[in-house]
């Protein structure tokens, strides 16, 4: 077996989701683009467990790609690989799917509710591709002592019964950041509105009105790929970077400050240009996250000549008729393609 280390992409956005993998064939497509979301399988994402899942369902299995990045023969090399890539600001961006729990890479034991062991995880993760539930609900489970799947969860191979409870929680809070990110998930009313120091009433206000709390955080009883709450509460304190057609930076500002630069009165508008208009407006291309490092894909002849500028790969994939193989050679460094040179500039 191989151990491909792969980054899946949202031809419809661009977000991406970075992850591990076992299979016979690293050169064939087995369908499976990571938090356990597979393609070709659509009880895979239909009830969405996790932000990849709930992004499947809702822009169709064709809208994603995975490229191979990395093959490893072990797979603790293959996991290195990963946690090396997973930075916190990458796991923390919008542009990612991945989510991170503490510990991802400690194993966990799994319990009958006779507390006899039936099964040794490597870690979080690798019950979350398993199962298809966040890695988040596990470690839930583990910290409150409580069943999860008919099962109880510790980091420990023997468990003391008497210190489990026998009951499980179906209903589920969900903390994003005020760009929408996923950030936790609380199986109680209760932990939740202990972690974010409110009361329980200030919590239901805030959830039913989709206010923002401490200026920080949404939370909502639905698990999403991105929370768009209202558009006046999302985006009055969020800050904003614009840039030119051409990607050339104009300004940061902060909240209605973004009005008066494009000249758009309505925060019902500004919210389509993130989740209908893919970050432009007229002559404007508008981030939450600044964009520096930034600079295009560039289309030449075999004589330098500059044939069009793209922003994204998935375009240059269209017109070119790129295999998957030629993106990811592309990706990595790769230059010459038939009789064009393509260029990333990062």
């Amino acid at each position: 077996m191989k151990y491909i280390v792969f980054l899946t992409i949202s031809m419809r956005d661009s977000r991406i989701y970075l992850g591990v993998h076992e299979t016979e064939n690293p050169n064939k497509f087995d369908g499976y683009i990571g938090a356990g979301c597979w393609t070709n399988i659509n009880s895979s994402f239909k009830y969405p467990k996790t932000p990849l899942q709930c992004a499947v369902k809702k822009y169709g299995a064709k809208a994603f790609m995975r490229i191979v990045l990395y093959v490893y023969d072990d797979e603790q090399e293959a996991n290195k690989k990963l946690e090396e890539l997973l930075t916190k600001e990458f796991v923390n961006s919008t542009r990612s799917f991945n989510t991170a729990v503490d510990h991802i890479n400690i194993p966990i034991y799994q319990f009958n509710k006779k507390g006899l062991l039936v099964k040794k995880w490597k870690n979080y993760r690798e019950a979350e591709e398993f199962y298809g539930y966040s890695s988040f609900k596990f470690q839930n489970a583990v910290n409150e002592k409580i069943l999860f799947l008919n099962s109880f969860w510790s980091k420990y191979k023997r468990i003391d019964l008497n210190k489990f409870i026998n009951k499980s929680y179906s209903n589920y809070y969900y903390l994003y950041n005020i760009d929408g990110k996923l950030l936790r998930e609380f199986n109680s009313k209760f932990n939740c509105a202990k972690y974010l120091n409110v009361d329980i009433k200030e919590l239901d206000n805030c959830i039913k009105s989709q206010n923002i709390i401490q200026d920080e955080y949404f939370v909502s009883t639905k698990m999403c790929d991105l929370f768009y709450s209202k558009p006046r509460n999302r985006y009055k304190k969020a800050k904003f970077f614009v840039y030119d057609s051409d990607m050339n930076f104009i300004t940061e500002c902060v909240g209605k400050e973004l009005m008066c630069v494009i000249g758009l009165h309505s925060w019902a508008k500004i919210s389509k240009i993130f989740e209908l208009n893919h970050n432009k407006y007229l002559n404007y291309k508008i981030f939450l996250e600044p964009q520096h490092s930034y600079k295009g894909i560039y289309v030449y002849d075999k004589f330098g000549n500059l044939i069009k500028r793209y922003d994204q790969i998935e375009d240059v994939q269209k017109d070119y008729n790129l295999s998957k193989k030629d993106v990811n050679d592309l990706i990595q460094g790769k230059k010459y393609f038939k009789d064009n040179i393509i260029k990333i500039n990062k």
